[in-house]
């Protein structure tokens, strides 16, 4: 593939993610989309990016919720729904990782520097 078509591949799975992020979603599904096998998809996607597909989404969801926590009142359980993690104890557990703290203290500090 030459680099536009690579670079329209990802613009497509960055789209996809942007509007499914709260979905069930897998890279099989992402890869359905844009029409490539997802074994083509994860090692391309992994080269180009740095990182694999399930770490964007992932960042993806993570970025969503920073806002949401920010910017609304929604409960945390809620956040965690709306972004699409079933689990709000696994979104407690994947926030902390990927921010350093859990989604509530970054709630407080939000409002802080307000």
């Amino acid at each position: 593939l030459n680099k536009v078509s690579r670079n329209t591949y990802f613009e497509r799975i960055q789209d996809f993610a942007a509007l499914h992020y709260a979905e069930d979603i897998s890279v099989n599904d992402i890869a359905e989309h844009i029409g490539m096998s997802q074994s083509w998809l994860t090692k391309r996607f992994k080269q180009e990016c740095g990182t694999n597909i399930v770490g964007y989404l992932l960042d993806v969801r993570i970025e969503r919720a920073k806002a949401l926590l920010a910017q609304t009142d929604m409960l945390i359980m809620e956040i965690a729904c709306a972004t699409g993690f079933e689990n709000p104890g696994y979104f407690i557990s994947v926030f902390r990782r990927a921010v350093g703290m859990t989604p509530k203290a970054y709630r407080e500090m939000m409002q802080e520097n307000a």
